[in-house]
């Protein structure tokens, strides 16, 4: 029996549309969320406004999408991760954090001097010379200069560099250059560049040999003749060139792109093995098998020009970028209206571009494993000499075609990706992102801009094409469709798009492929249980030796159930250290040692940042970094970093002080530990 849901249950997903004000709003609600300018997203920027982690991160993305010819999704994930891990380390310099990928930040000053206005996460951040943004400067050029300094487009960066920097480098910029390289030789220790290509065939297992035979007729396989297997992918023979009034007389073989993508340093996934879905696609002499094609045959005969768009808008993002650069815009894009600080932003992209990684990594490995046929085949072969009804080519709308020449709504020049099937690429990294998102922001509510325009006659793939243009038919590519099943172009008007939280965005992109043609519903499920298993970034399985080695102490997953208990009383501190039980949720421990490093440090000169004026000045102010404090069984006191500072004295206490006290409970209740607030009745009792 198929656990399909039916096509129904599928187009409530993502949605019914409705017209209003001569424009298309899908789904329907899209005409009451889409309300302002700044709802709508746009394309990349040229000039960039933003800290400098967003602003670099819009770099990366215009130099990814200068060369996207020449990138695999699984690569372009593995560049985010390269360039997010520089921007977050080269900020994490200024911080007590935990680096990434390397195991100590070169040229880490932060316990030899001591920094408050970058703890604080205040605007200008600075530890004697060296500017935060110098360091970001330095490691996310170093960045894109690995990645690209042989293109044309190179230029831009090296522009924007010059443009915000000067002419002339700094202490920042040569410590941020440190800090990438040490990244780079992390990535690179497995054989591959930060673009994702082989350092040398003979270190690296390279082979992929396709079961089928290749097309000999573009875009129409020859059944039974040129698949061995049925349920396994065929290289296509796609059209180098496509006109709607002149049919391609030239195609070229596709070659599995990037098969060894699954061997990629991961962030938080030690085994790529324990991710794969062993459930696995539905089997060629399946019931299943012939249902899930068929939904692709419905979908296809539904399409409209706003379930098109929406098949066109995700196929690589609407700048180009593959998947993971889409998902990449949309963190960036998130942290710049929640208007985080370069910090967080830097937090978040790492966190965002180690999932894409992780998910292209853990997907390529799948995709070669199952080498998973695409519905062409099955929709050809399966239901070869039945007329269905499904779209019959760019122009011409929805209409009656024979099985055996069916065609997934695509480029003529694409047809269908050049890798295997399952598990779909489009779900995975955006259900990893998803994920990352709502975890970080604590809901599923969409923060980029969350409204898309596409204006009437500039689909990609059925836009208007007027008298004079290559390509131009007079009446068909020069005129709106008046229907699904009508020719002309695509869109007969302005359409707009919309999501109100992440898991909606994620969902209607997989379901995308479904509108397009090129994956079944066991494809979309695959990818998103795959990430369901990898939890992103909480590690199931026991981490391997080489794991821990690399990433030094993994986050395992511990349950955390604690009761009421008795207020901790005092704080025992010896050399500037507060001793604590290790608290496998705290950032900060360290596996050689049960202590806490807790930074203190009298700053006379700094502004009062006394919160209750009612309160008695003392004479002399102490500080204290942001800290959480938690009271749990078994572990007298954990304490966190957190953004604001508390003051210390004779009159108040380590505890939920001021503007912070709803943030603190919240923390604690979510790890459902009690609050405890802390009496100091002695300021030398932590100062000495």
């Amino acid at each position: 029996m198929s656990h399909r849901p039916p096509l129904e249950r599928a187009l409530t997903l993502v949605g019914r549309l409705v017209v209003v004000d001569s424009r298309v709003y899908y789904p329907s609600k899209c005409s009451k969320v889409c309300t302002e300018d700044s709802f709508f997203e746009e394309e990349l920027p040229e000039d960039v406004e933003g800290n400098r982690a967003y602003q670099w991160s819009i770099k990366l993305l215009s130099q990814i999408k200068a060369n996207i010819d020449e990138q695999s999704p699984p690569g372009v994930g593995r560049m985010l991760a390269v360039f997010s891990a520089c921007v977050y380390n080269a900020a994490a310099s200024f911080k007590s954090w935990k680096p990434a990928f390397i195991k100590k930040i070169p040229g880490e000053s932060r316990k030899d001097s001591f920094c408050l206005a970058p703890l604080l996460d205040m605007p200008v951040a600075s530890c004697g010379e060296v500017l935060v943004d110098d360091v970001i400067d330095g490691a996310a050029f170093t960045a894109i200069s690995a990645m690209f300094s042989d293109k044309s487009s190179f230029v831009g960066a090296a522009q924007f560099l010059q443009k915000i920097a000067g002419k002339s480098s700094n202490k920042g910029q040569e410590l941020g250059e440190q800090i990438c390289d040490e990244v780079i030789n992390t990535f690179k220790a497995d054989g591959f560049s930060v673009r994702g290509f082989p350092l040398s065939a003979e270190d690296v297992k390279l082979g992929y040999t396709p079961v089928n035979a290749p097309q000999e007729v573009p875009g129409v396989t020859q059944c039974p003749s040129e698949m061995k297997q049925m349920d396994k992918w065929q290289p296509l023979c796609v059209p180098t060139s496509f006109r709607p009034d002149k049919p391609a007389d030239t195609c070229q073989v596709q070659e599995f792109l990037a098969p060894y993508a699954g061997q990629y340093t991961t962030f938080a996934v030690p085994e790529v093995s324990h991710i794969v879905p062993k459930s696995g696609p539905p089997k060629p002499d399946s019931e299943e098998f012939l249902e899930q094609a068929r939904e692709v045959i419905e979908y296809s005969a539904n399409l409209t020009d706003a379930t098109k768009l929406v098949a066109e808008y995700w196929a690589d993002g609407p700048d180009s970028t593959f998947p993971p650069g889409h998902w990449y815009r949309i963190a960036a894009e998130s942290a710049k209206t929640q208007k985080l600080s370069v910090w967080e932003t830097s937090k978040l992209l790492l966190l965002v571009g180690s999932a894409l990684n992780d998910a292209g990594v853990t997907c390529w490995e799948c995709k070669r494993q199952y080498d998973f046929v695409r519905p062409l085949q099955m929709i050809q072969c399966g239901f070869k000499g039945e007329e269905v009804e499904a779209w019959i080519g760019p122009y011409k709308g929805v209409g009656k075609v024979d099985a055996s020449e069916w065609q997934p709504y695509q480029k003529a020049t694409f047809v269908t990706p050049p890798f295997a099937g399952y598990v779909s690429g489009h779900s995975a990294f955006s259900a990893a992102a998803q994920k990352v998102m709502s975890l970080y922001f604590g809901d599923d509510s969409y923060r980029a801009p969350k409204c898309r325009l596409i204006e009437e006659g500039t689909s990609q793939f059925e836009g208007k094409i007027a008298k004079g243009e290559e390509g131009y038919i007079k009446g068909v590519t020069d005129v709106p469709n008046k229907g699904p099943k009508t020719k002309g172009y695509v869109p007969a008007r302005d359409v707009v798009l919309c999501w109100e939280t992440f898991d909606e965005a994620s969902q209607q992109a997989g379901f995308s492929r479904l509108m397009g043609g090129i994956h079944i519903i066991a494809d979309h499920k695959g990818g998103n249980m795959m990430v369901d298993l990898g939890e992103v970034g909480k590690i199931t399985p026991t981490p391997t030796p080489a794991t821990k080695e690399r990433f030094g102490r993994i986050e395992e997953e511990h349950p955390h159930t604690c009761a009421a208990t008795e207020p901790v009383t005092e704080i025992i501190i010896q050399n500037s250290l507060v001793e604590c039980s290790p608290n496998p949720m705290d950032e900060k421990f360290e596996k050689a040692s049960n202590t806490y490093e807790l930074i203190l440090n009298p700053q006379p000169n700094l502004p009062n940042l006394e919160c209750d004026p009612e309160e008695p000045s003392p004479k002399t102010w102490q500080y204290i970094l942001p800290y959480e404090t938690y009271v749990c069984p078994k572990n007298p006191l954990i304490v966190k970093p957190q953004r604001n500072a508390m003051l210390v004295t004779n009159a108040t206490a380590l505890s939920a002080y001021c503007s912070e006290k709803a943030h603190f409970r919240k923390a604690t209740a979510k790890n459902n530990c009690s609050f405890a607030s802390i009496p100091l009745e002695k300021p030398h009792s932590i100062i000495d």
